[in-house]
């Protein structure tokens, strides 16, 4: 992949603003983010019965409240991690024309990469999991954390391995497309 191209895509998406485009309601923003935390929350489950079948006395006493309860815990700051780092990238991303982003070179390199590093989260967060269950009964109200941490190393991953794509000028183009939708002038057009 050349340069250039990738310049010439940013621009088109750039471009792609001047059309009229409709500015997302806030539930279609969200959506999108819950769909992605919904794997997550279906994981907590699945660890918080695996716990139950691997130690069921666990299910009996006080501790299946407690444990139950940091799950819950842990699912909302996770969530809300979830939106602070995506909200405003998920906006700007349904502003632009849906044929320029399914065409654009920069966001199906993006794409492919978030697919894989989600993966990636996943197989660690399974066997963090099975790791946890089996280390001693009520350890997996740990399990939170290491969605946490799995978080923090895929965007540093991320954003690592997809820095070789933001020439300057990318940078720049993406720079003016964040000013262009967080602007309260009135003015329409891109520079």
């Amino acid at each position: 992949m050349k340069k250039s191209e990738l310049e010439n895509d940013a621009i088109k998406l750039l471009d792609s603003l001047n059309d009229d485009y409709v500015i997302p309601s806030s539930w279609a923003v969200i959506r999108p983010i819950l769909k992605f935390m919904s794997v997550v929350y279906v994981m907590h489950l699945l660890a918080l019965v695996l716990e139950c079948v691997v130690y069921p006395d666990v299910v009996t006493t006080g501790a299946f409240l407690f444990i139950l309860a940091i799950m819950f815990v842990s699912c909302i700051v996770l969530t809300g991690f979830a939106f602070l780092i995506l909200y405003s990238n998920v906006n700007i991303l349904l502003c632009i024309n849906k044929d320029v982003l399914g065409r654009s070179l920069i966001a199906g390199i993006a794409r492919r990469m978030i697919k894989r590093y989600f993966f990636a989260m996943i197989i660690f967060n399974i066997i963090s999991a099975v790791v946890i269950v089996f280390v001693d009964k009520e350890f997996i109200v740990g399990y939170g954390a290491s969605w946490f941490f799995s978080y923090l190393i895929a965007g540093i991953s991320f954003s690592t391995s997809f820095n070789r794509y933001m020439t300057p000028a990318v940078t720049a183009t993406f720079s003016k497309i964040g000013e262009f939708l967080s602007s309260t002038k009135g003015d329409k057009s891109v520079a």
